[in-house]
């Protein structure tokens, strides 16, 4: 339920090896989405899979550092 949990309150911490952020978490817009997802099926590619078993759209999430 980690999408619920970022709708109900979008900010985050995002580790990256050993750098660690505070980010907001929003849902893509539909042409950041065509854009990702292509490249997050290169790295996973079962997330096509995924997305042919259900009729809604499966939500790609960006997280955009938290302004200071």
């Amino acid at each position: 339920m980690w999408y619920l949990n970022i709708k109900a309150d979008p900010v985050v911490t995002v580790q990256i090896k050993s750098r660690i952020r505070s980010m907001k978490a929003r849902v893509s817009t539909e042409d950041e989405r065509a854009r990702l997802w292509p490249m997050l099926t290169a790295m996973y590619p079962d997330f096509d899979n995924y997305q042919a078993w259900t009729d809604r759209i499966i939500p790609v999430i960006v997280c955009e550092p938290l302004k200071k």
